[in-house]
């Protein structure tokens, strides 16, 4: 930011580049850090962030919140990692993939499942036939009836295997990439679980300390700040910002934000930060009740897509065409509120379209691509160009040029002067229309920068300096006639 002298305005502090200002008093003086368009005041606790805050009350909160997600967004991919910037962008938690066994390890695995399967029903049912013998002749022999307890217990452990998942069997080189990959894995998920700390405290941090006073009064917000989740937080963030809209009348709220998006303009953004700017507007809007698609559109949409009517149309039906005709007023929204660069991609389209073929693009991603090919101006070649390539070119060519000019100038001035070029009295020699030919051109009169008249200037020049040569001697041979003549004396 700017940072103000001592003595405010244009004064004895330094103003434009370090040098004195004018007055004492008034304005900020505009040292090297001026200008002319001063950033926000409002601050978040991160540096790098800058100023992109959440805050709450102001007119455009709903879309400096939305700008300032997504530069928090990218803030964490760099930062902490691809698996938060994923789960703040998509608003879903993050859930890790486990590693698996490759293709090869499971079929040859079905193949070891089925034999040990077939080891447990054949041990098994050699043991039910032994216990069944060993109760045939017990009678009261103790040392019988305790070797009959025991292959109980061992049928019914082994009872109990054949309903667990037989485990796979690997080399030691499988082994060791499954087990590496399990570490990967477990140091995934604790690094995503300490991130989602870092970064919900990231975002609390930049929310302004209005913003911080009012989610505390909400209900919700003893489970959110113990939850340390970010995406509970980002719900409460928008339910509280978007809910100020809740004390304007809701007409007032929704016309406001119609005109937010049919007032917008590009500006001097590129094509890409407008296409983001224009669809948080839309987002912005359609939050609080805007609908972007009306019976006329719908109808459009419905008859292009399935010849029919949107009325006539199944549930399932509609709602494509809902989104279809969202996403044409999306795609004819960022075309319209384009720059005047796009003026004539414009005019072409409704053109077409009068003529009877609708080639407006159908999204708006078709959109940004149209104003990236066709948004570059003709260059416009300047006079002082067309001269420096007429100067450039043939020797003829540049005085065929020339003759050709109209200039105007004094007659009467010029009825008795003669012309430099062709010698004629009656005009300049830039009004000079006469063709000469090479015989004339070597009998014309030289003007006074011509080589004869530069060799006589410098001729002249030679003899003026041999006659100041000369006084100088003649001074110098004075001035020491007196001088002898007063040593003599």
């Amino acid at each position: 930011m700017a940072q103000a002298g001592s003595g405010g305005g244009r004064g004895k502090t330094y103003g434009r580049g370090g040098r004195e200002g004018r007055g004492s008093a008034g304005r900020a003086s505009r040292g090297q850090g001026y200008s002319t368009k001063p950033k926000s005041t409002k601050v978040g606790l991160c540096k790098e962030l800058e100023h992109h805050v959440f805050d709450y009350g102001g007119h455009g909160a709903a879309d400096t919140m939305r700008i300032t997600q997504e530069k928090i967004q990218q803030y964490a991919g760099i930062k902490y990692g691809k698996d938060i910037a994923n789960e703040l962008k998509n608003r879903v938690q993050v859930v890790i993939d486990q590693p698996e066994y490759t293709q090869a390890i499971k079929t040859r695995h079905i193949g070891y499942e089925t034999l040990v399967r077939q080891k447990q029903s054949n041990l098994l049912a050699a043991m039910k036939t032994q216990l069944a013998n060993l109760i045939a002749t017990a009678g009261t022999d103790t040392k019988i009836l305790l070797s009959i307890a025991k292959l109980k217990n061992e049928i019914a452990d082994l009872e109990y295997e054949s309903i667990q998942e037989v485990p796979f069997k690997l080399t030691a080189e499988e082994s060791a990439l499954y087990n590496n990959q399990g570490k990967s894995y477990s140091a995934r998920q604790d690094k995503l679980v300490m991130v989602r700390g870092q970064v919900f405290a990231l975002i609390f941090g930049q929310c302004t300390q209005l913003l911080q006073d009012k989610l505390k009064q909400e209900k919700n917000w003893t489970a959110v700040s113990a939850s340390y989740k970010p995406l509970e937080l980002y719900k409460l963030i928008e339910s509280v910002v978007l809910k100020q809209t809740e004390d304007q009348y809701p007409v007032a709220a929704v016309w406001d934000q119609y005109c937010q998006v049919f007032n917008a303009k590009q500006g001097n953004n590129n094509n890409t930060e407008w296409y983001e700017w224009f669809s948080t507007k839309v987002e912005v809007a359609e939050s609080v009740g805007c609908v972007f698609a009306n019976d006329k559109t719908l109808d459009y949409c419905a008859n292009l897509e399935y010849k029919k009517s949107f009325a006539v149309l199944g549930s399932t039906e509609q709602a494509a065409i809902k989104v279809l005709a969202r996403e044409r007023f999306m795609a004819f929204g960022l075309l319209k509120t384009a720059g005047s660069s796009h003026d004539k991609i414009k005019s072409d389209l409704s053109d077409d379209f009068t003529k009877g073929s609708d080639n407006y693009p159908v999204t708006p991603v078709q959109t940004l691509l149209l104003l990236d090919k066709y948004s570059k101006k003709p260059t416009v070649v300047a006079a002082s160009e067309g001269t420096a390539f007429a100067q450039k070119g043939k020797k003829g060519e540049a005085k065929k040029d020339a003759t050709n000019k109209k200039v105007d100038f004094d007659k009467e001035f010029y009825k008795d002067k003669e012309c430099f070029r062709c010698g004629k009295k009656g005009h300049p020699k830039a009004a000079c229309t006469v063709k000469l030919t090479p015989a004339d051109d070597e009998s014309k009169p030289k003007s006074p920068k011509s080589p004869k008249s530069s060799s006589s200037s410098i001729s002249s020049k030679s003899d003026v300096s041999k006659m100041f040569g000369e006084m100088n001697k003649t001074i110098k041979s004075f001035w020491q006639g007196p001088k002898s003549s007063i040593r003599g004396s």
